[in-house]
């Protein structure tokens, strides 16, 4: 299953990877058409990508919940995500912030240790605490 779901997320991101190396080629080529049509392809690609992580991710836990196969428990994801699409976007957007502010609070607890740790000791001033 895992094995699986990531092969899905692999092919992906190669194919959205060969745009990406055939709208480098094609950059130098002056045809805004070609350019346009190979921006556009890498934009829904991108969006599928997501929308495949997205799924994989629910079908994991899906698969932890039921022991159902991968394409079983993204079914049962998908269907379960379509009848409470409003509930998985607000958790979704709120998970979002809670980890926003773990992560300020961590680099700002940590910033505060360090200046704690430096601005107190003498063997941090200037003259490195010798006489």
């Amino acid at each position: 299953t895992i094995a699986f779901g990531s092969i899905m997320i692999s092919l992906s991101i190669f194919i959205r990877y060969m745009a990406g190396f055939f709208q480098a080629r094609f950059n130098k080529s002056h045809n805004s058409c070609v350019r346009t049509i190979l921006m556009s392809l890498k934009c829904c690609l991108r969006c599928a990508e997501n929308c495949i992580k997205f799924i994989s991710r629910n079908s994991y836990i899906i698969t932890v919940l039921y022991g159902t196969p991968f394409c079983q428990s993204a079914r049962m994801a998908f269907s379960a995500i379509a009848t409470n699409i409003a509930q998985v976007a607000t958790i979704t957007f709120l998970g979002d912030i809670i980890v926003r502010f773990g992560q300020l609070f961590i680099t700002f607890t940590s910033a505060f240790v360090a200046l704690t740790i430096f601005d107190g000791g003498p063997a941090f001033s200037v003259g490195g605490g010798r006489g």
